[in-house]
């Protein structure tokens, strides 16, 4: 990454994803010590719940990072489908009611 950035063959390279599983890889690069980001890609195998997965998973990576831990890259795939379904149900049972959305003016 380092050199097509030096070459002037690209003016920034996208790192969300990388940087949420390896927080110091730009640090790295810069340093000789890393040519690319791990290739990391949470998949349960049904192509139509992969993109849903990875959305939940990369959000708890960052909320452990947000709570002061390292990311968990062995983070349980079938646990952070059903933590993130329960999460996202319009019915929540910490709130002990339902709460429909508000309606528009």
């Amino acid at each position: 990454m380092a050199e097509v950035i030096a070459e002037g063959h690209v003016d920034m390279i996208g790192m969300g994803r990388p940087m949420i599983v390896e927080p110091d890889l730009p640090a790295r690069i810069l340093r000789g010590e890393a040519e690319a980001a791990l290739q990391i890609n949470p998949s349960t195998g049904i192509k139509k719940a992969d993109a849903f997965l990875q959305n939940l998973w990369y959000g708890k990576q960052m909320a452990r990072m947000g709570n002061g831990l390292d990311p968990d890259l062995k983070m349980g795939l079938w646990s952070t489908i059903l933590v993130g379904v329960f999460m996202n149900l319009p019915y929540h049972p910490r709130r002990w009611r339902w709460q429909p959305k508000p309606k528009a003016a």
